[in-house]
């Protein structure tokens, strides 16, 4: 199942994917020029970057601000 989560911004979409009583995290950055840093403790306790897909720079969590650069996905688990 897909579920939206609440996005911290309006060009941040945030859902979350369940499967095999698994789940993972996805954000997207749709700004394409803004850096954006969000607060991923909403989302769960423990959470840390599985993978990322990024246009330009890299994507980093630094305890629960998660640095999200333009047009980026970051997928949390």
């Amino acid at each position: 199942t897909i579920t939206k989560l609440t996005s911290p911004d309006g060009y941040v979409g945030a859902m979350r994917k369940t499967w095999n009583n698994s789940s993972i995290v996805i954000l997207v950055n749709l700004s394409d020029y803004e850096e954006k840093v969000v607060d991923i403790s909403a989302y769960g306790n423990n959470l840390r970057i599985a993978d990322t897909l990024s246009v330009q720079g890299s994507c980093n969590l630094n305890g629960n601000a998660l640095t999200m650069q333009p047009y980026s996905i970051v997928i949390l688990k």
